[in-house]
Formats: structure tokens, sequence, C-alpha cells
């Protein structure tokens, strides 16, 4: 009897395995595999996660990621910030790849009046995003004290406003044209998609070497022009009266559609020197 008994509860044993097994085929060939019910609250994501993850893409994006110290996950800013390079000299300012100051290891100049992204800061030191004057990307850290919030250059206006109401749609990315501009030395930039229906833009611009030019044969009016990809069009001249940086909000006599933009010098030089543009804070028509 004690052995029938035996073999009864081995045999129960056997089949209880047999059916864990059964389910856990089950399980593999599809069963959804989740608890039912109540599960554990997740770890909140504090605003200091958020700002260091974002920032972080932001400096990835740049290709800079591996090339500088990294800021500290509680040193990102929440927001970034826009400021503006103020350099003494009105032309550049030194970077760095780490938050202090080391000559031996600077990065790109940020030049004079560029406007920059501050998405970290840390011991008098700010983590900034700019373009130098091929219009690429970096990331770096300056002396906080060397930006402001203001544009510190020469602001001027060309025309006059075609609408009332417009859609900014902000800086849009450019690059250096491969051709010269009609009958001249000098080349333009072209946008990297045409923006549609433009009535405004800001001309960012600074002559950054004369290359031996002197500087009276550097200064004179500038002609800006544009171009849908049709052709060029000029639209009005600003005074190029001081080695500076420039803002000229340029107004269109109508809705355009914006391609390419050119600044050609009326001086003693206008193919020696180097300069960089930009085109900033693009108003199209309001939709």
């Amino acid at each position: 009897m004690k052995k029938q008994v035996k073999r009864i509860a081995a045999l129960v044993c056997v089949c209880v395995l047999v059916l864990c097994n059964i389910g856990t085929a089950f399980a593999d060939a599809g069963i959804n595999n989740v608890i039912i019910g109540s599960s554990p609250n997740p770890v909140p994501v504090t605003s200091t996660d958020t700002a260091h993850q974002n920032g972080l893409n932001m400096i990835r994006a740049t290709g800079d990621a591996r090339n500088i110290t990294l800021p500290n996950p509680e040193d990102y800013l929440e927001t970034p910030d826009t400021l503006y390079v103020n350099s003494p000299g009105k032309h550049s300012i030194n970077s760095y790849l780490t938050p202090w100051k080391d000559k031996s290891k600077l990065g790109e100049y940020p030049y004079h009046g560029t406007k920059v992204q501050v998405i970290a800061e840390k011991d008098g030191f700010s983590c900034i995003i700019f373009k130098d004057e091929k219009n690429r990307d970096h990331t770096s850290w300056v002396y906080s004290s060397e930006l402001s919030w203001y544009f510190p250059g020469i602001e001027q206006t060309l025309g006059t406003p075609c609408v009332k109401y417009g859609n900014n749609i902000g800086d849009v990315p450019v690059k250096w044209s491969q051709e010269r501009f009609v009958q001249s030395g000098q080349k333009y930039t072209i946008l990297d998609e045409r923006v549609e229906n433009c009535v405004q833009f800001t001309l960012d611009y600074q002559v950054i070497a004369r290359n031996g030019a002197k500087t009276e044969e550097v200064l004179g009016p500038r002609t800006v022009y544009v171009n849908d990809g049709s052709g060029w069009i000029g639209v009005g001249a600003f005074s190029f009266y001081d080695i500076d940086a420039y803002h000229v909000i340029v107004n269109l006599d109508k809705p355009m559609d914006l391609a390419a933009v050119a600044t050609i010098a009326s001086c003693g030089q206008p193919d020696t020197f180097k300069f960089r543009q930009s085109v900033l804070d693009v108003m199209t028509t309001a939709e």
C-alpha cells in the first residue's frame, strides 16, 4: 500500500512538471507574458535629467561630443539661452575644449556678434553651440563674461515691410557657394532649403580678415542681392563704415521665394578680404 502511495505521488510530480513545460511552451509560442494589475510606479524623470539629455543631444549633433569636456548633468540649463559673442576687440574670442582656461586645448573661434546657444554653465564658463565662418556647427566652452544678451554690433535696415504681419521661422542653415557672384570674386550663401513667401530676414555680416588690405580699402557700401533660383535682384545697400559685426534687417518689396543671398562690396579691395555671413530671423507671410 505504501509503495502504491509513493507511485501516485511520483506520478503527480511528473504531471506537474509536464504541465509547467507545456505552459512554457505556450508562452514561447505567443502567450502575453505580462503581469495584469497594478505595477510599480516608474522612476520620475526630473528636469535635470531632461535638460541633461536634451543638451547632450544638441552637443552630439555638432559632432564635438568626443572633443570637449562634457558638462556635468547638473550644469545643463533647463532651456538653452540665446546670447551673442561680445568680443572686446570686435573680432573673435577664444573658446576652450574644457571649462577652464587651457590654451593647449583651443576650439574654433566664435566671432564677434555671432548668435550662440548656451546649454550649460560652470565656474564662470558657458558651454555654447555656435557656427564658424563656414556655417558649421561647433560646441565649446567660453568665458560667460564674453557673452551678452543683446547684439553688440551695428544694426541697420533696408526697405520697408510689405506686410503688416509675418511668421518668424527662425534662422535658416546656409552654405557657401562654389561659384563667384556675377563679375565678382566674392562668393554668396545658399539656403539649405528654399524659403517660400519670404518677406524679411536679418543679414548677419562681418569682415573677419583683411588679408593684407588696408582698413580704408575694405570700408564702403555693401549691396544686398537675393535670388529665388531664377536670378539676382538688388534690394538695397547698407553703409559699412567700421570693422564690426552687422545685423541688417532686409525687407523685400513683395513676398518671394528665397534661395540665396549675396553681399557685394564697393570698396578699394572688394575681393581681398574674408567675411562671414548668415541668414537669421526669416519672416514669411502669415498663414
